[in-house]
């Protein structure tokens, strides 16, 4: 690609919205370019590789019942990237664990989650890392500033791209709501549009979430409703405890099960409490000590441990809309979870929504 070659359209993020996005847009005809600041895919399809196991420390499974239509689950299915996982699912009531009737139906990636996006992302042109740093109007289209942040790698080309900017007739912004306002706010004071394109993200509202990933020896000695579960899983879902969220044993998703491997998620006031620690170690230690007495003492005895934040963990408050967008500026729209909802499911949707209103933009 040279600098002069004009894109139909310019996606920023690589994640599960922006992948749909560009996928369905690729699908139907338009020049694509996604660009992501990190080095993976996915965004919260997340799997790290500890030793020699995979652990998602972020996306926990799909469901594919919220939009049946919309859902890649079936077409991830058939390519024999997801599975059925079937864990005991049990509720935390008060000091105890309570069995869950009503489960949802869970379909996780052996290999990770992160396979999902590398499955579905095949056949597009990703740059990464390649960092925005400003979205400006030019023209009938828009100009997309910014630089690669490393030797980074071209996902459908073989050539690396060090571009300083980019040229779009549209642009979708597939990243958290905070972090658009800094890309077009230069733009703004020349553009009353762009002004209230932004206007609406003071609405949305996010909550952080602390992951914590821990392998045990295959000795682990947890609560007696748990030890039964494995090998074949549990999952601990807690709406009043005050550090745990969610809990899984992650290593009951992968062929061939490993060693015990946990994963936990945190309520947002214990991430907020602990979001900029220098060293998460300590937290990560508090969290499995705090649910210990109830799941099992073995649990504050990893033989290793990892923790992640995730700032833009959880929304809080969504923007009630399908996308994010205004009237006056229908080539530029936003899209992702804080679009609909919470899950991931509402980031797939959203996805389908804005590939929809950019080709009726560009048509």
């Amino acid at each position: 690609m040279t600098a002069s070659i004009i894109w139909d359209v310019v996606v920023v993020g690589a994640g599960i919205s922006g992948i749909i996005t560009a996928q369905r847009l690729t699908r139907l005809g338009c020049a694509v370019l996604v660009v992501d600041k990190s080095r993976g895919l996915g965004g919260r399809l997340a799997t790290r590789r500890v030793l020699d196991q995979r652990v998602d420390h972020g996306c926990r499974f799909l469901d594919d019942t919220a939009n049946p239509e919309l859902s890649p689950v079936p077409e991830l299915i058939q390519a024999g990237v997801l599975q059925p996982w079937q864990p005991l699912v049990l509720r935390w009531q008060g000091l105890t664990l309570a069995p869950c009737a009503d489960s949802q139906p869970c379909w996780v990636a052996p290999q990770g989650m992160t396979t999902v996006a590398k499955v579905l992302a095949q056949n597009l042109t990703i740059w990464r890392p390649w960092q925005v740093t400003q979205i400006r109007p030019q023209g009938l289209g828009w100009t997309i500033d910014g630089h690669t942040t490393a030797d980074h790698t071209t996902v459908g080309h073989t050539t690396a791209e060090h571009q300083p900017s980019i040229t779009a007739r549209a642009v979708v912004l597939a990243i958290p709501a905070p972090q658009i306002v800094p890309l077009i706010q230069a733009a703004t004071a020349q553009n009353s549009a762009l002004q209230r394109f932004i206007a609406a993200l003071a609405d949305v509202l996010f909550d952080p979430v602390m992951t914590v990933m821990a392998g045990y020896p295959p000795s682990l000695d947890l609560a007696s409703p748990l030890q039964a579960a494995t090998p074949a899983g549990w999952m601990v879902y807690s709406q009043d405890h005050p550090t745990l969220a969610w809990a899984g044993l992650d290593s009951s998703k992968r062929v061939p099960v490993g060693d015990p491997v946990v994963v936990m998620h945190s309520t947002p006031s214990f991430a907020q409490a602990h979001l900029n620690a220098p060293n998460l170690d300590h937290a990560g230690q508090q969290l499995l000590a705090s649910v210990a007495p109830q799941m099992g003492l073995g649990l504050t005895a990893p033989t290793w441990m990892q923790v992640h934040r995730w700032r833009y963990g959880l929304v809080r408050q969504p923007l009630g809309a399908k996308v994010l967008s205004t009237p006056d500026l229908p080539t530029l729209i936003g899209c992702g979870d804080w679009c609909r909802g919470k899950t991931v499911e509402a980031a797939i949707a959203s996805g389908h929504d804005a590939a929809e209103q950019i080709m009726q933009a560009l048509s």
